[in-house]
């Protein structure tokens, strides 16, 4: 009879414990959010900080979830991917703008130089300092070349008046360079504002 007693508490005692085993295994993928193992977001625990990996390859820990690096970099090309193709684009229709001496003078202190600076005055013989090339106004095919295929490029075109540059800035603003400006007052202005010059090359 003792022998009996004995065979029946140790198989009891073996059921509780493989019982006890299974509902903590059952307990761990509980608290991580995961799946038993083997399904498509199953996860296991990594560590002590709460930290796990899904079967894709995510992080989460404390209800955020984390990209794995592969696709966080494919979501990071295609933001830059979007952005290099929208600063090709011009917003709205484009309108020709002027810009003084002095806010011109300002600009020309930022350095890369956010925009091309083109003196269209015919056989001109002085520049402002740091202009990027001498076009005549009346070759806008040339100046076009020169300021390239993205139309939204920033340009300040300048003559010595203002008249020859009101000249070829509507024709540029007519084919769709959106962010072309012209000095207003040209040189001349350049000048009596006390800005220096240097001759052309």
């Amino acid at each position: 009879m003792n022998y009996l007693l004995l065979a029946v508490s140790s198989l009891t005692i073996c059921i509780f414990a493989n019982s006890c085993s299974n509902r903590a295994g059952t307990d761990d993928l509980g608290s991580t959010g995961g799946s038993p193992s083997g399904g498509a977001n199953s996860s296991v625990n990594v560590g002590g900080g709460g930290a796990a990996i899904s079967a894709n390859g995510s992080t989460f820990s404390g209800g955020q979830t984390t990209a794995p690096s592969s696709q966080a970099g494919a979501s990071s090309q295609a933001g830059a991917s979007s952005q290099a193709g929208a600063s090709s684009q011009c917003n709205g229709a484009p309108v020709l703008g002027t810009v003084d001496a002095n806010a011109l003078n300002a600009e020309l202190a930022i350095m890369p130089k956010p925009f091309l600076l083109i003196n269209v005055h015919t056989d001109a013989t002085v520049n402002i300092p740091n202009t990027d090339a001498n076009i005549d106004y009346t070759n806008v095919s040339a100046i076009e070349s020169f300021i390239g295929a993205n139309k939204s490029q920033s340009a300040v075109i300048y003559c010595m008046t203002s008249h020859m540059a009101t000249i070829a800035g509507p024709q540029l603003v007519g084919d769709g360079y959106c962010h072309v400006r012209y000095l207003s007052g040209g040189l001349g202005a350049w000048q009596t504002a006390g800005y220096a010059v240097t001759p052309t090359p």
